[in-house]
């Protein structure tokens, strides 16, 4: 089950990879190709490797974050949603969906049983939740447990602290929320996603005024609730800390703009984080698969099925939806009974819920609930949407950041290029990934 994680992950990543079982022995490694085996080949192999592993393991186990039945299904259903994107190999383009491939997914989320959605958004970032019934399969960290230093703490983490005058954590500012993100959040009347949120202004843009005192301009909209669970801004609260102090969080916030994220974050304030070095280290696990996800593949597979599914698809939507809008929200810092902004979010109605727009309010639903969890790129991808996707959101955001300026996306570019370094390794007998020069 754990090789079957990393083999994904480097499918997702490289495309063309070398496969080695257990059995090959040390010294074959370099005759093996990274061309032997399509990505539709590996995709296959995983998930049947993965719905092998569930035959042999336990539903549950006594120790927590160990892997057993459930985790290996869930994971087989992810694999399988993305194998049931036909992609051509040379272009990447998606050439058709697997609709055999999506009700199998659709049975194995079925057959899943004993988890559940969190009551508020913000319980995904507390340690007492953390193993709770939304947790499917999540890395497992751990503070003061006797090893050396600070414990097996989520080191990577630490790069994306904030930072500035006054903060607990002196972080380096990694991982940024973008002003596309943030401007993605924004609902219309009835709750519901605005979907050409590009053609708006931006929306809590940080301005400034004359003697260098700033605020977030462009507030008067709706915006979804899980904008400030996910996003840091300036202004607005940081979980629970009380202290305004920390002023722009960002390191370089002239490069990099002023935000930050709170996802996979304590409060700075909790006794569970580390108040020194290594700034805010904790506990937290790392999130791969948690049953939101679980519903929202499920709703993809039944709206790319079409037919009769759509209205549970349209279910299964709201719920997740129905949980961020019945979360604690954010309050104000000088009034803390309002509410932080103008959140409102709402449930999909109905009425004219075709495919197109379902598939629509889908793709949307899951960049809003997985924003900041690392996800959002390889969604593109499965989809065939990466590069019109990317281009939009470069020229959206050439003018808040200048190292977008004369950035644009190319086909080939869904996929890494193979290391130079792997391809000494090998002999010279790795291929490079299509849109990349030949080694």
């Amino acid at each position: 089950m754990i090789r079957d994680h990393w083999y994904f992950e480097l499918v997702r990543l490289f495309n063309r990879i070398p496969y080695m079982d257990i059995d090959l022995p040390e010294n074959d490694y370099t005759s093996v190709r990274n061309d032997e085996f399509t990505r539709d080949e590996h995709l296959d192999r995983i998930a049947n490797d993965l719905l092998e592993a569930a035959n042999d393991l336990p539903d549950s186990q006594s120790e927590i974050g160990r892997i057993n039945r459930r985790i290996a299904l869930a994971y087989a259903a992810k694999v399988k949603l993305y194998q049931a994107y036909e992609q051509d190999p040379q272009t990447n383009a998606v050439t058709g969906i697997n609709r055999t491939l999506l009700q199998e997914v659709v049975d194995l989320i079925d057959g899943i049983q004993g988890y559940d959605l969190l009551a508020d958004f913000q319980q995904l970032d507390l340690l007492e939740y953390e193993n709770g019934p939304e947790s499917v399969f999540a890395i497992q960290f751990s503070k003061d447990d006797g090893s050396s230093g600070v414990g097996r703490i989520n080191w990577s983490m630490l790069l994306n602290s904030m930072t500035g005058p006054g903060c607990p954590w002196q972080g380096d500012g990694f991982f940024l929320p973008s002003q596309d993100l943030i401007n993605a959040y924004q609902t219309d009347a009835d709750g519901l996603p605005v979907f050409d949120y590009q053609n708006r202004p931006d929306y809590g843009k940080v301005v400034f005024d004359s003697n260098g005192g700033y605020s977030l301009g462009n507030t008067d909209g709706n915006v979804d609730p899980r904008l400030d669970f996910i996003t840091g801004r300036p202004t607005i609260r940081y979980k629970t800390f009380e202290e305004r102090a920390c002023g722009l969080w960002v390191r370089n916030s002239d490069v990099y703009g002023y935000n930050n994220t709170k996802r996979f974050w304590l409060s700075p304030e909790s006794k569970d984080a580390e108040q020194g070095w290594p700034w805010g280290a904790s506990a937290l696990n790392w999130q791969i698969i948690r049953y939101a996800d679980l519903l929202l593949y499920k709703a993809e597979a039944l709206i790319e099925l079409g037919g009769n599914g759509l209205e549970e698809a349209r279910t299964l939507i709201n719920r997740v939806r129905a949980r961020a809008m019945n979360s604690s929200y954010v309050k104000d810092f000088d009034d803390p009974s309002k509410d932080a902004a103008n959140y409102k979010i709402g449930l999909y109605p109905a009425a004219g819920w075709t495919q197109d727009y379902a598939r629509q309010a889908l793709r949307t639903e899951m960049r809003l609930e997985k924003a900041m969890e690392g996800e959002r790129f390889f969604d593109l991808v499965r989809w065939g949407i990466a590069k019109e996707t990317m281009n939009n959101f470069f020229a959206a955001e050439k003018d808040n950041r200048i190292y977008y300026q004369n950035v644009s996306f190319e086909t080939g570019e869904e996929y890494f290029p193979i290391p130079v370094a792997q391809y000494n390794f090998s002999g010279g007998i790795y291929v490079q990934n299509p849109g990349y020069p030949a080694f």
